[in-house]
């Protein structure tokens, strides 16, 4: 049997939104012997206790804040990726957490867009978008075309969108 693909999904959320509700989904019914997967989150999230009665492990992150760029979370996130190894890493709006990916030499790195994109703003705040997008995200799944819409007048490029609802 071929080796599992290692996926790590993080997910900045201390409480149970949208993402975490996706994400909840997603593990209880994920081909398991396709996919190992592991989730980082703050060690304080209330998700820790829902993803592990699913038979996933957590890896708790005491420095992983409910933001999407946290600097002191940063140095945490590349060592752990540098130990677990992952051949993809899925994060759902953790900044922080694909910049880190990119500095370990994670091979992968996919992004969910769970909600819309706030105004598009100024030229360069969508050129700075775009930059960022394909510097830290191989792929970035939208969940609706309404969210994809929203990506492309932000700044984000079409060709890195792929939408799954």
């Amino acid at each position: 049997m071929a080796e599992k693909i290692k996926v790590l999904h993080v997910l900045t959320d201390r409480n149970i939104g949208g993402a975490g509700r996706w994400l909840l989904y997603y593990l209880k019914y994920h081909n398991r012997d396709k996919f190992d997967v592991k989730v980082v989150l703050p060690e304080d999230s209330q998700m820790c206790e829902r993803v592990q009665e699913l038979n996933v492990p957590v890896l708790a992150v005491a420095e992983l804040e409910d933001k999407s760029f946290d600097r002191k979370a940063g140095a945490a996130l590349t060592k752990l990726f540098k130990a677990e190894k992952p051949d993809i890493l899925h994060t759902h709006a953790s900044m922080t957490a694909r910049m880190a990916a990119r500095k370990a030499g994670v091979p992968y790195i996919f992004n969910t867009k769970h909600c819309m994109e706030g105004a598009a703003g100024p030229l360069p705040k969508k050129i700075l978008r775009r930059m960022i997008n394909r510097q830290f995200s191989d792929r970035i799944i939208a969940v609706s075309k309404a969210v994809r819409k929203s990506m492309i007048e932000g700044g984000t490029d079409p060709k890195q969108i792929v939408t799954v609802y």
